[in-house]
């Protein structure tokens, strides 16, 4: 069934349907006149609270409602058409309206008046054999077999180009076709728009091993067309992913289960290859076997497959720091251009080191727990850092992935991965620090007649933290700006002494930004010291530049 309301301007509407025991007793035609109206008073004030069978109220103010869902034989069922807003619409209802929270709901009245269409169907067989429903663990006498086994042989055929569809007999249909592409690339899958757009989703067949050593398939979700936002989720026309040839897909096509929505319309798909040629030149390189060497100590690479992992093999020639940087890089202007929006959505890395003990250049299982993750500055900048202690004559295995913040799981921005030892010799390690004044200070280089300045690194295996000590000699009265320019992983701080006592901090900026000061000096010797809030390492040189006015 299908029931259609028309939108009421200003007007929040909702759409309610009840069996008939649900509102009257079985002995309802025994009862006396005066109880059957009491019940009818009772139900037409809403005094008797019941919560409808199917529901629809997720269009808001000013919306059209629609209703679709599966109707028995020989069972009578009585509609409502409201204004005022249901607080029971629904268990996700509340995360998205939160206006549902307000204990008094004032419904809206209007002269216009609305349109209540009902129409129905028989429904159809069903095209395959899905959905399966499976027994308790333990109830069967013999083993079942799995849902990647009955996809292989129960799924419909489908190739890419063409188009396929069926109905969704109930709310719990569910249709599974199979796709082997014969291309490696980017594809959309698209409906052919004729009402009510059901879920969408592609999934591949992943295969691991058990604590047991039996290895065993599942299937893990690649794309669907359900979009998130700050609204109430809904499906959309469209999906984009990513499929490598001559690996068999399974499609699956289901109801909307966050609207409550049974669909009442067949539906129909279509997919086509948008980009091939994608991926970077190092793929495949998914696997935790049989690693390749780390190409280079700076190289650029991306993530363009759903569930990307890039991974690589380092072997260790000296005892030292490691500094990991990943960060995500923009598109050329060309490629921007060239790709989809929704393909370029930020993502952020995140970098595991693990030690290959054995040095057969596989992850074996009792690696595992010697894993360090690298994942700094995750999710709130385009860099994420961090080090290792990698030790002479050690093999290591290094695995990149991201994050993406956006609907499709994957993104064609490339990203660039360092690995490289981090700076020990400290430029002023002849110095010695009394009651702030250091004995050999740092120069800043003079650039121009009114700019100074020098790089440097914020040093490893310091206690507490490194710091650099530097001397400006003022010949008269100055005003200028006092920057320092430094990595992600640095959060600087800018300390100006005179003669010992502190004139001036700057530490106005979180990691990764620089820090910025004016100042105003008179005449004569300081001393500047540059160091990390929280006495990090620098991965990368920092830079420290006294301009002049």
């Amino acid at each position: 069934m299908n029931i259609d309301l028309s939108a009421l301007p200003g007007v929040d509407t909702g759409i309610g349907v009840y069996m008939a025991d649900q509102l009257f007793p079985p002995d309802f035609d025994q009862l006396s006149d005066e109880e059957k109206q009491a019940i009818l008073d009772s139900l037409l004030s809403e005094d008797m609270y019941l919560e409808p069978a199917y529901y629809a109220n997720k269009g808001r103010k000013s919306a059209a409602e629609s209703l679709s869902f599966v109707a028995y034989p020989e069972q009578k069922y009585y509609l409502k058409v409201t204004n005022n807003v249901e607080t029971y619409f629904g268990m996700y209802d509340f995360f998205w309206d939160f206006s549902m929270f307000e204990e008094e709901q004032q419904p809206e009245s209007s002269l216009v008046p609305y349109t209540l269409s009902v129409e129905g169907k028989a429904i159809e067989q069903d095209e395959d054999m899905f959905p399966v429903y499976f027994e308790e663990e333990g109830d069967q006498g013999n083993e079942e077999p799995s849902l990647v086994d009955l996809l292989a042989e129960g799924a419909q055929p489908y190739e890419i180009g063409g188009t396929a569809g069926g109905s969704l007999q109930l709310f719990e249909d569910e249709d599974w076709f199979s796709v082997t592409p014969s291309e490696s690339g980017i594809y959309d899958f698209s409906f052919i728009h004729k009402g009510s757009l059901p879920v969408i989703e592609v999934y591949e067949v992943r295969e691991e091993t058990d604590e047991d050593g039996e290895t065993f398939k599942y299937l893990n979700t690649i794309g669907t067309n359900m979009i998130w936002g700050y609204s109430y989720p809904y499906t959309g026309e469209s999906m984009y992913t990513g499929l490598r040839k001559d690996r068999t897909y399974y499609i699956r096509v289901a109801s909307d289960y966050y609207n409550g929505n049974t669909s009442y319309d067949p539906y129909e798909f279509t997919s086509e290859l948008v980009l091939k040629n994608v991926e970077d030149k190092y793929e495949d390189n998914d696997k935790l076997e049989d690693i390749k060497n780390l190409p280079a100590s700076s190289f650029e690479a991306n993530f363009a497959m759903p569930g990307d992992i890039d991974v690589f093999y380092y072997e260790s020639k000296a005892t030292a720091v490691q500094g990991v940087t990943i960060q995500t890089l923009p598109l050329s202007a060309t490629l921007k251009k060239k790709y989809p929006q929704e393909l370029q959505s930020p993502s952020y890395g995140v970098v595991m080191i693990f030690e290959d003990v054995n040095k057969n250049r596989k992850l074996d299982a009792k690696e595992y727990d010697r894993v360090q993750y690298i994942e700094k500055g995750l999710g709130y900048s385009s860099t994420t850092y961090g080090s290792f202690r990698a030790e002479k004559g050690k093999n290591y295995i290094v695995a990149a992935t991201s994050y993406v913040d956006g609907l499709v799981p994957f993104s064609l921005n490339p990203y660039k991965l360092t690995l490289k030892a981090v700076n020990t010799n400290d430029e002023d390690k002849g110095s010695v620090v009394k009651n702030n004044i250091p004995s050999k200070p740092l120069a800043l280089k003079k650039v121009s007649t009114k700019v100074y300045e020098s790089s440097g690194n914020l040093n490893a295996g310091v206690s507490f933290g490194d710091e650099d000590w530097y001397e400006l000699n003022l010949t008269k009265n100055s005003k200028g700006k006092i920057e320092l320019f430094s990595g992600q992983e640095i959060d600087g701080v800018i300390s100006i002494y005179k003669d010992g006592k502190l004139v001036t901090t700057v530490d106005y900026y979180s990691a990764g930004d620089t820090e910025y000061s004016l100042f105003n000096l008179k005449k004569g010797k300081y001393h500047i010291k540059v160091r990390d809030v929280n006495g990090n390492t620098s991965i990368n040189p920092y830079k420290l530049k006294v301009t002049l006015n």
